[in-house]
C-alpha cells in the first residue's frame, strides 16, 4: 500500500504553519527539507505535480510517516527557526461514519494519516460501498503488524502525543464493526 499513501508537499506543510502560499523563502525550504530527506534516505524524495503560481510544476512530496523531514527543516531553517513548528491536524483529523448514522469513528492527526495509509486511502475525505470498504479492513487487518504504538516526544516547540500500543488493531476492528453496520444498513462509509 505504500503507493497509494496520502503525499503532503512543503506548500501545504507551510500554510499549516500559517505562512502565506507565496511566502518569499518556500522554494528555499523546499530545497532545505529535501536535502535533510536526502541525508535521512539517502534519495530524493517522491514528486507529485502542484500548482506553483498558476503553472503546474514537479514538487516533493512526503508521505505522513516523512513529515518529520520538514519539521526539523522548519527548526533549522533561518526564517522558521523561531516559530511553532505546524502540525497538519485540519487535514488529518478524519471521522468515519455509515453516511453520518450510528456511532462514528472518529481520529485526529498522524494518528489518522497511519489507519489511512493502511487502508490504501489516499484522500483524507471520500465515502465507499460498505463491502469495499469492509474488504479494505479485512486486508489491513491481515497484513498489518502489531502496532508498537510510538511514544510522545517534543522537538523544539512541537509536542506529538505518540500512539499507544494496538491503536491500529483497536482502531481498525473499530471501523469494521461500522462498516459491518453500514453494509446491512445499506449505507455508504464516509469520512472526512
Amino acid at each position: 500500500m505504500e503507493g497509494g499513501q496520502r503525499k503532503f508537499t512543503v506548500a501545504e506543510f507551510l500554510v499549516a504553519g500559517g505562512l502565506p502560499l507565496d511566502w518569499k523563502y518556500r522554494s528555499l525550504f523546499g530545497r532545505a527539507a529535501a536535502a535533510v530527506y536526502r541525508g535521512q534516505y539517502g534519495r530524493d524524495p517522491e514528486r507529485v505535480t502542484e500548482a506553483v503560481d498558476g503553472v503546474a510544476r514537479t514538487v516533493f512530496a512526503y508521505r505522513p510517516s516523512e513529515l518529520h523531514v520538514l519539521e526539523a527543516g522548519w527548526l533549522a531553517f533561518p526564517q522558521t527557526a523561531h516559530l511553532p513548528v505546524p502540525t497538519l491536524e485540519a487535514a488529518m483529523s478524519v471521522t468515519f461514519t455509515a453516511d453520518g448514522h450510528g456511532e462514528p469513528v472518529n481520529m485526529a492527526n498522524a494518528n489518522a494519516a497511519v489507519v489511512l495509509d493502511v487502508l490504501g486511502l489516499t484522500e483524507s475525505c471520500g465515502d465507499e460501498d460498505p463491502e469495499q470498504f469492509l474488504g479494505r479492513v479485512l486486508v489491513a487487518v491481515a497484513i498489518t503488524p502489531d502496532d508498537e504504538g510510538r511514544p510522545a516526544e517534543t522537538r523544539g516547540r512541537f509536542t506529538d502525543c505518540g500512539r499507544p500500543v494496538g491503536y491500529l488493531q483497536r482502531r481498525l476492528a473499530d471501523l469494521r464493526g461500522l462498516a459491518e453496520h453500514a453494509l446491512r444498513s445499506g449505507l455508504r462509509v464516509t469520512w472526512g
